[in-house]
């Protein structure tokens, strides 16, 4: 069976487990029974081995994705939540474009264009925008940076929106965008920020390894009076969700040591008693976060007729769900996050309209592009409505 050595999480190969398993029988029911494949103990030996083979392979998938040099995407993500580094996101090309054609024609924001050299190349404007005189320059941005490379100053642009009084369109200069940053030049940076990685991270990482712990959030309070979460001055509060409280207990108590205050939450929490190396008892306490539910609300519109199929809309919704279930205890989420993860994925055949949160009741929870899990709870997804509109 697996085990933890040097590089990680250890596998044995099949063939050894097999070895093993077929060894326990020969014990169990004596060295002259038949371990051929046709036999039904050699079949059965087959499933164990199989089964502990499926087993390993889990468990140190599970242990790679705690793993900061083994982790990826959605994983090395969590870590960077946890570090406080996040992933740098795609930044859209901008583009200057001179637009000449009749004053007062409007271009409202999403307004499509493509240059006229290679029509594939599709960009759309960053901001509603009027001609108040002809030329006038105007903004506009490429989601597919790849499509930079062929960018040249004074190609021409065609919109490809219909009844537009425009003349013509010529680019006078642009700004390269970035693509989302890839995970080995993330990891890097997480790497080199590790000195800011304090002992209340580490501790709160230690907590989420714990088994069947899924969000764990650690904060103290270093000031001489109650914080705005509650927590008394020189304080430390534990959020935890899942684990068995006396796993949490023994973790905290190797943290924390005889005679180190011990855990509080202000607002009603869990209590363990662990006993130390001397016998003692040692009481911890800690809270249990409770989910803050919401609905989010998606509309789109397809570019140029191009429908999202069953699968792509299914992997939509999976994307949107584990991008809410990475946030962790008293997170907050840009909804510009979300926006470039969309299109990063699937702007070549749709334009996002609106992405609106809204509490069960139906109230608005967005403020200023950001929505807020509050203290000792967790963002959970009731209700995820993507729907298509025509603009």
């Amino acid at each position: 069976m697996g085990r933890i050595g040097i590089y990680g999480f250890e596998t044995d190969s099949i063939e050894t487990i097999k070895t093993k398993v077929q060894q326990a029988f020969q014990d169990a029911l004596g060295l002259d029974i038949s371990l051929s494949d046709s036999s039904p103990q050699g079949a059965l030996i087959n499933m164990i081995t199989d089964l502990l083979h499926q087993i390993d392979l889990e468990r140190q998938a599970d242990w790679h994705s705690r793993d900061l040099n083994k982790a990826i995407g959605y994983q090395l993500d969590i870590i960077g939540k946890e570090m406080g580094l996040d992933r740098r996101l795609a930044v859209p090309t901008t583009i200057y474009v001179n637009v000449e054609g009749y004053i007062g024609t409007s271009l409202p924001a999403g307004t499509q264009a493509a240059l006229v050299k290679n029509p594939s190349v599709l960009m759309r404007t960053k901001a509603d925008a009027t001609l108040t005189q002809s030329p006038q320059l105007i903004e506009f941005e490429i989601l597919d940076n790849s499509y930079t490379e062929i960018l040249s100053v004074n190609d021409f642009v065609a919109t490809t929106e219909a009844n537009l009084n425009i003349d013509t369109m010529t680019v006078q200069s642009f700004i390269r965008g970035s693509d989302i940053e890839q995970d080995y030049f993330y990891r890097l940076r997480l790497i080199e920020s590790g000195g800011k990685f304090d002992d209340i991270r580490k501790m709160e990482q230690a907590l989420k390894k714990i088994a069947g712990v899924q969000k764990c959030r650690v904060s103290d309070n270093k000031n001489d009076t109650v914080n705005s979460a509650g927590v008394p001055p020189h304080y430390v509060c534990i959020d935890i969700l899942g684990g068995s409280s006396q796993d949490i207990g023994k973790a905290l108590y190797e943290w924390l040591m005889v005679g180190t205050p011990q855990y509080l939450n202000p607002v009603g929490g869990e209590s363990v008693q662990v006993y130390d190396e001397y016998g003692f008892p040692q009481t911890y306490i800690f809270n249990r976060p409770t989910p803050y539910a919401m609905n989010l609300h998606i509309e789109y519109s397809d570019k140029y007729g191009m429908e999202l199929s069953t699968n792509e809309m299914e992997e939509l919704r999976d994307m949107v769900e584990n991008f809410i279930n990475i946030y962790d205890i008293n997170s907050m989420v840009y909804t510009s996050d979300l926006d470039a993860l969309i299109l990063n994925r699937f702007q070549d055949k749709i334009h996002l309209v609106d992405i609106h949160w809204t509490d069960t009741s139906g109230i608005n929870i967005e403020n200023n592009g950001l929505v807020y899990a509050p203290y000792h709870q967790y963002l959970m997804l009731n209700n995820l409505d993507i729907t298509k509109v025509v603009v």
